[in-house]
């Protein structure tokens, strides 16, 4: 509805109006209209003065318990709009409107009525039943735009109070299994670091312990070369034995320092992938249980919506 958007501010009253007194009133808002509406036909058959005093009194008690449920709507809908979704939040702003407007609407039908009253004019009549229709519609779409703010956004609805705080508590669990996934997935990475920086200084340790061959001076060259063969040939011989030997020992240094960093790889990887299932596994627990929060939440909201059907 595109209607002129205004606001009544609140007197102070001296004490806080209590949260949920709206529900209530609402009842006795709708009712009665249509109680009124249903007295005003009776009376245009039997014209009875008597039915004209009792619906300026119904009329009277309509304009307080209006004014009750203006009061307390606006309080419950400040306890309910920060758990709203920005469409409810819409429409509690839209049936706040229609209130206030049927809240003065009632002060109008009831001066239409005293006017009828006292003019006793069949047009005067005619146009006060039509707005007294009017009104009575009104009433019964602000009813149902209310129900919607109940059973469709969970306005003032303490399950869905209930599971929203769950779902939170889920996600702050999620989050709390992400960060954990991380750290565990950035110390298997500093794992594998070590493993290679280890390897690199094992590689660099092998190749300083790999003896160099001296350097040898003219006279020295000169003394082997006049000495016999076979004397020459002997330090030859253990000479390339020691080397031999050594190359050996930093090959298997090398070896070894491979498959430990291997095994410290094969290690890290198991064990990010058992954390990585354990998040999954979680998280899947996680989605499970807000599904069936959700259809708890649904089945409940059926139930009341059957139960307060039946009761009307």
């Amino acid at each position: 509805m595109n209607l002129p958007a205004f606001d009544i501010p609140l007197p102070n009253f001296g004490f806080d109006i209590p949260v949920l007194l709206h529900p209530p009133l609402v009842h006795f808002a709708i009712v009665l209209p249509v109680f009124i509406l249903i007295l005003e036909i009776i009376n245009l058959f039997m014209k009875r003065k008597g039915l004209t005093v009792t619906t300026v009194i119904f009329y009277i008690l309509l304009i307080i318990v209006f004014f009750g449920a203006f009061v307390t709507g606006k309080t419950d809908g400040s306890e309910a709009w920060d758990l709203l979704t920005p469409e409810g939040q819409a429409d509690l702003k839209e049936h706040k409107l229609i209130g206030i407007y049927l809240m003065l609407g009632s002060v109008v039908v009831f001066f239409l009525k005293l006017f009828a009253a006292a003019l006793r004019t069949w047009w005067m009549k005619l146009i006060y039943m039509l707005v007294l229709i009017g009104f009575v519609g009104a009433v019964f779409y602000q009813g149902k735009e209310g129900g919607e703010l109940v059973y469709k956004h969970g306005a003032n609805n303490e399950r869905v109070l209930d599971l929203s705080n769950q779902i939170d508590d889920l996600n702050d669990e999620i989050e709390e299994l992400k960060e954990n996934a991380s750290e565990e997935a950035t110390e298997t990475s500093d794992t594998e670091e070590k493993a290679s920086t280890e390897e690199e200084k094992q590689e660099e340790k092998a190749k300083k312990e790999t003896p160099k061959q001296p350097e040898t001076s003219e006279s020295d060259n000169a003394e082997k070369a006049s000495q016999p063969e076979d004397t020459q040939s002997a330090p030859a011989s253990e000479n390339t034995d020691s080397e031999t030997n050594v190359t050996q020992k930093a090959a298997e240094a090398v070896e070894a320092a491979k498959e430990s960093a291997a095994q410290g790889v094969e290690k890290a990887t198991e064990t990010a992938q058992e954390a990585a299932g354990k998040v999954a596994e979680t998280a899947k627990k996680t989605v499970e249980s807000v599904k069936e929060a959700g259809a708890a939440a649904a089945d409940a909201a059926k139930k009341m919506l059957s139960g307060e059907t039946e009761t009307k």
